[in-house]
């Protein structure tokens, strides 16, 4: 693989969701110092700026150019979450990694959304498909629970809370805003117990070894009837073949943004249940959404370059 010529260190500019404007790599040169600014447009491009990359913004091509990114001194993803991104040679380099959890709120509005699409039955309005035109609306929620009580959940519950639901919060420490919950649960106690009383359940939380397919067959069989699931974090928290048999038999919908772990076959079957949306990666996306990443990256940059404590450190 042909290398660049310039010697020089470079910012390697590769988003997934939209190229950068001119604004924002006119920002990037000026604050960039010495460094090049290079946009990777494709898996070649990437390579190519590899080895001379210091700083790495986005992740499209992560995996591919680790192996000879020498100089890599950090990483800044565009995602809230980083389970993906821990491969082995991220390690063997080991930059600084940090995270972009700035769209909690608008997902916190979308995983809304959903739950209340289902609950009116208005995803069904005006389909030909008679089976999704003939679902009905359920009652009104009464309580939630979200499960994973971050940058997401907190904003999901302080707007559940004012809208009159109870909301029950679930994560590994126990502790969060107690003005968006009004019951708060670690992971450790038997929250379980709890589902059976839920018309709403909020998947919030990252895919670890812990939260690996914990929404089981078991806690899925504790739903009440009628009882609504919206994932907005991970799809490997769920287990697929459990929720999928459970949808058929109609006793409970689901909102789903994330299908992760998912095979096609499921996905299809998912995709095709009336009583599923599946919004496909979404819960993000807003009108001002390219600006406002744009400008918290660069205002990283400029942290990174003076020495100050980057945002949201991961390592």
């Amino acid at each position: 693989m042909p290398r660049d010529e310039s010697n020089k260190s470079a910012i390697l500019v590769m988003y997934s969701t939209a190229p950068p404007t001119t604004r924002h790599l006119q920002r990037l040169v000026e604050i960039g110092g010495h460094r090049d600014v290079v946009v990777a447009d494709s898996e070649h491009r990437a390579m190519q700026t590899a080895s001379r990359a210091e700083i790495i913004l986005g992740h499209r091509y992560l995996w591919q150019v680790l192996p000879t990114a020498q100089r890599l001194a950090w990483v800044q993803s565009s995602a809230g979450g980083i389970d993906h991104l821990l491969v082995p040679d991220l390690f063997i380099r080991s930059p600084i990694l940090t995270r972009c959890p700035i769209f909690g709120e608008v997902i916190a509005w979308h995983a809304l959304a959903l739950a209340l699409t289902l609950s009116r039955g208005l995803h069904g309005v005006g389909r030909p498909d008679e089976s999704v035109r003939e679902v009905q609306p359920t009652e009104l929620p009464q309580t939630a629970m979200i499960f994973g009580m971050g940058e997401i959940g907190q904003p999901l519950g302080r707007l559940l809370v004012g809208m009159g639901v109870r909301v029950i919060g679930v994560n590994r420490s126990g502790i969060a805003d107690p003005g968006c919950f009004n019951t708060i649960l670690r992971v450790e106690d038997p929250w379980e117990e709890f589902v059976q009383q839920v018309d709403l359940l909020f998947i919030c939380c990252p895919a670890t070894t812990e939260t690996h397919k914990i929404i089981s067959a078991n806690v899925l069989d504790h739903l009440s009837d009628s009882a609504i699931l919206v994932n907005v974090g991970r799809g490997q928290v769920i287990d697929y073949e459990a929720i999928i048999a459970h949808l058929k038999d109609g006793r409970i919908s689901a909102g789903l943004d994330v299908l992760d772990g998912a095979t096609e076959e499921e996905i299809k079957c998912l995709q095709a249940l009336p009583n599923v949306i599946c919004s496909q990666k979404t819960a993000s996306f807003h009108p001002s959404r390219q600006e406002r990443f744009e400008r918290f990256v660069e205002s990283q940059v400029e942290r990174f370059v003076v020495q100050q404590p980057l945002l949201h450190r991961v390592h």
